[in-house]
């Protein structure tokens, strides 16, 4: 599981016995995998987990560790058959009390938290939900940063600050020291609808020509989408190029645009519409799907969870 190293090389990195916050949030979430693989790392171990007692060992050893641990995910995404062997927290939050803007969609952030005892702090973020498939089957994408300047922390922590509300749940003070305390050249932006951020308010400044889209799902209307949200931010001259997931064997999309014969109509009259295949590197392996998800328009670049 590559993911699972990359975290690991984070908290390497950080120093196992000095995170004191490690909060994570995906749309759906395995607690199999959850108390198996991440909380494994955060205790610094990588052992073979077979019963209870294997568990409940974990859990002493996170607690001895004093790491305040929590995960976040959609109330309707937690797989209900999978029990849990630990009591650390799985909080679900309902998008409606988030705001009257997010009530009809789905909570979909899959973000990392990860703070030391002297406020060092590393936040990730992409495409990889907490489950086997993120970490370990599907072609994912993901970024580590350090939080360096007070942009970035404000952003971050008003995000965190939500959910904990949501979900009920005290947010701490939390110290976290920055090189930049003036903002004032910051080389990444954290962004969350959370926050109220559009995604295309920061894509708009790349002043590009081409917006390049990689992810596994798009509207069964893509012509209509162009035309609604693309256009009027873009320009109606802007290329629109879609790289979807496809089934490497069979050779076609995984999902599908409609049917309809007025969708297809519009598809075929489109213009400065296009899909193409991504030639990864990998091809041919075990791979699953390509769940990630960047959108790229001249210079700005964004990594995350937006389909």
């Amino acid at each position: 599981m590559k993911l699972i190293s990359e975290f690991r090389k984070q908290i390497d990195r950080m120093g196992v016995d000095n995170i004191r916050q490690a909060w994570f949030t995906s749309f759906n979430l395995s607690p199999h995998f959850v108390e198996t693989y991440i909380l494994q790392a955060l205790a610094g171990q990588n052992e073979r987990m077979s019963s209870i007692a294997d568990y409940e060992a974990l859990q002493q050893k996170l607690l001895d560790q004093d790491i305040d641990i929590r995960f976040v995910a959609d109330a309707s995404a937690i797989d209900p058959s999978e029990p849990n062997r630990t009591s650390i927290p799985f909080h679900v939050v309902n998008p409606r009390l988030l705001g009257p803007a997010l009530a009809n969609g789905v909570f979909h952030p899959t973000v990392m938290f990860l703070r030391t005892e002297d406020g060092t702090t590393v936040v990730g973020s992409g495409s990889a939900n907490l489950t086997v498939s993120g970490w370990g089957r599907n072609r994912e994408v993901f970024l580590f940063r350090n939080i360096d300047s007070a942009g970035n922390r404000g952003r971050v922590l008003t995000f965190f600050r939500r959910l904990f509300e949501a979900v009920g749940a005290e947010f701490p003070d939390l110290q976290i020291p920055v090189r930049d305390e003036e903002d004032a050249s910051p080389d990444w932006r954290f962004l969350s609808s959370l926050n109220g951020d559009r995604l295309f308010d920061f894509l708009e400044e790349g002043r590009g020509e081409v917006l390049s889209v990689w992810s596994p799902y798009f509207s069964e209307d893509i012509v209509a989408f162009k035309r609604s949200f693309v256009d009027p931010r873009f320009g109606p001259n802007v290329k629109m190029v879609v790289y979807p997931d496809v089934v490497e064997d069979a050779g076609y999309v995984r999902v599908r645009i409609s049917d309809k014969p007025d969708v297809k109509a519009k598809l075929a009259a489109a213009q400065g519409l296009s899909f193409r295949k991504m030639q990864w590197p990998e091809a041919g392996s075990d791979v699953a799907m390509t769940h990630a998800k960047v959108w790229q328009f001249g210079q700005r670049t964004a990594v995350g969870s937006w389909n």
